[in-house]
């Protein structure tokens, strides 16, 4: 799963922006490739978030927690 990921979210991530580049994030595949950012950042916060606020992550969990927090906002844009 975490490979698929490492190897598909990149791709994902480009493809929005090159769409909002070209003020083309209102049709139908960007809202789905959104939609799939959105599933899967939220699924990891729900998993990390919690070992985070615990402290039982590591030294670099916080830093993973804001990058999926912050795939999770951009997710949300024109959403």
């Amino acid at each position: 799963m975490g490979g698929a990921l490492l190897t598909l979210l990149p791709a994902v991530t480009y493809s929005l922006k090159e769409k909002a580049d070209a003020d083309a994030l209102a049709d139908h595949t960007s809202r789905t490739l959104n939609l799939g950012l959105l599933l899967s950042s939220l699924g990891h916060l729900v998993v990390l978030g919690p070992m985070a606020n615990e402290g039982t992550g590591g030294k670099y969990l916080p830093v993973l927690v804001g990058t999926w927090a912050t795939a999770f906002a951009a997710s949300l844009v024109r959403f």
